[in-house]
């Protein structure tokens, strides 16, 4: 699990975030079998700081939060080998990545995307290949919202030159 933490910080280094850990001993061990994309919109643009707060008082939290626009983070607010509480059934078995849409827009920006492929590479990396789904996928849940019609690995996850 060391070589993996040092290859999300190496991520954020090289992409100018900063590198935030903060996790949940709470959870059981799982063995990780799929990704789950989730967005979070501009209005809960928030700060590592703001988002590990909000998860400890409501118990809801995936494992990576990306944001690349605003605040410029990764925080790994679960470690991938512990359940995290972020689409239901899928809790068992799935790592989820939340993805900050652009200020004032509805989309994943191209630099968001470069860092969340380059995650997942070193997640498959670690695991093996793990198949991507949208929490609308797992639970039908309009999430990540402007995809909501569409396959997370052929939009938000195609691979940036």
């Amino acid at each position: 699990m060391e070589d993996l933490l040092n290859e999300l910080k190496r991520i954020a280094k090289e992409n100018g975030l900063n590198f935030y850990l903060h996790t949940h001993t709470d959870q059981k061990l799982m063995i990780p079998k799929k990704i789950v994309l989730h967005t979070y919109g501009v209005q809960r643009q928030q700060s590592a700081k703001t988002i590990s707060e909000y998860v400890t008082s409501s118990g809801l939290y995936a494992h990576i939060y990306i944001n690349c626009d605003k605040f410029n983070y990764l925080l790994i607010e679960q470690m991938p080998e512990r359940r995290a509480v972020h689409c239901g059934v899928g809790n068992v078995d799935s790592i989820g990545i939340e993805l900050n849409e652009k200020d004032g827009d509805v989309i994943v920006s191209e630099r968001t995307q470069k860092v969340a492929n380059l995650v997942v590479d070193a997640l498959n990396n670690f695991y093996g290949q793990l198949p991507i789904f949208t929490h609308r996928d797992i639970t039908g849940k309009n999430c990540p919202f402007q995809l909501r019609n569409l396959s997370a690995s052929r939009v938000l996850l195609q691979k940036i030159p």
